[in-house]
């Protein structure tokens, strides 16, 4: 490792753990290398520790790798808890795809992500051989963020259609469905309700990946 390219005003900046300047990245005069010489499935590994306890909820890992396979089979972030003899927290695992795919296609750019919010002062990086070739991987840059970086990317699932009606007492419903309206069989939804004069409501759950349904009640009588 270098401190090449320190920013001076931020010098123990979470952000700038192995010492590059975290506004850019224009390529750092020194990557950390790791021997060659060591067997596939060789846990090579960075530990470093701030000056008082930080507390990270994102980080970027910059590593890069080549046709000759120069690529880690496996990546773990790890911190000590409070008190902690060993690295105890499992703060982030990831087994990146070969070749590496990039984020927003930017070489070296590998990771990007939220976590968990993790406070510690000690914190080692596990970067694992890749097999068959037995090629160390090449690593720019960790940067850790005090703060979450990226949008949560919410979802929206309907669990549950509800089909109501003004019924009429004494009167005999079906509910029914089917799939592709208007050229379809309509199959019964439920059994029949016997109108009272009120609003009547049937339901159907919808299941994860279900086809779209269509609704209707049909009165018997």
């Amino acid at each position: 490792m270098d401190n090449y390219g320190r920013n001076p005003a931020t010098p123990y900046d979470i952000r700038n753990i192995l010492g590059y300047h975290f506004i850019s990245y224009p390529g750092e005069a020194y990557n950390v290398i790791f021997s060659d010489s060591t067997p596939s499935g060789f846990t090579h590994f960075l530990e470093w520790q701030t000056p008082t306890p930080v507390t990270v909820r994102s980080f970027n890992l910059w590593a890069w790798g080549d046709s000759s396979g120069r690529e880690m089979a496996l990546f773990r972030l790890l911190a000590k808890s409070p008190g902690a003899t060993n690295f105890d927290l499992v703060v982030y695992t990831f087994t990146p795809s070969h070749p590496y795919q990039y984020v927003d296609g930017v070489f070296g750019f590998l990771i990007s992500t939220d976590i968990k919010p993790t406070t510690a002062q000690e914190f080692r990086a596990e970067f694992v051989n890749p097999t068959p070739m037995g090629y160390a991987p090449r690593v720019r840059e960790i940067d850790g963020f005090g703060e979450f970086r990226h949008e949560p990317r919410a979802t929206i699932r309907v669990s549950e259609v509800e089909t109501s009606w003004q019924s009429v007492a004494g009167v005999n419903y079906q509910g029914e469905f089917c799939t592709n309206f208007p050229s379809s069989t309509w199959e019964p939804l439920g059994s029949v309700v016997v109108g009272d004069g009120s609003v009547l409501k049937i339901t159907d759950p919808v299941l994860p990946d279900q086809p779209r349904r269509f609704y209707r009640v049909r009165p018997l009588d």
